[in-house]
């Protein structure tokens, strides 16, 4: 039992190593929801979020300058950073927020 048990626990360890690992290897991390949370996405480069297009209210970017678009393929309105943000709804002229509104993104 006990030797079961430390089984679990390296594969638990493992697992959220991995995960860690994961999530800091892409570019951005998109949150669903304001303070990092809810569903998440990441990807060093998107032409397109698929279904995450336009749900992103916050991001992680480990560092990475960043480009958002407001449309696929890297169109619309770009906002280049490096920061990491808990909440996107700051106003940008001619567009609004960026809250809900980036459909692509690249690194660099």
């Amino acid at each position: 039992m006990k030797k079961l048990a430390r089984m679990a626990a390296v594969i638990a360890l493992s697992t959220s190593v991995l995960f860690a690992a994961s999530q800091s290897a892409n570019a951005s991390i998109f949150y669903a929801d304001n303070n990092y949370g809810g569903a998440t996405y990441g990807a060093d480069n998107s032409t397109w979020m698929g279904s995450f297009d336009n749900k992103a209210s916050s991001v992680k970017n480990f560092g990475y300058y960043v480009t958002w678009w407001q449309d696929i393929n890297y169109g619309g309105a770009g906002f280049g950073s490096a920061n990491d943000y808990s909440a996107m709804g700051w106003y940008v002229p001619f567009l609004g927020t960026w809250n809900d509104n980036i459909s692509s993104f690249h690194r660099g």
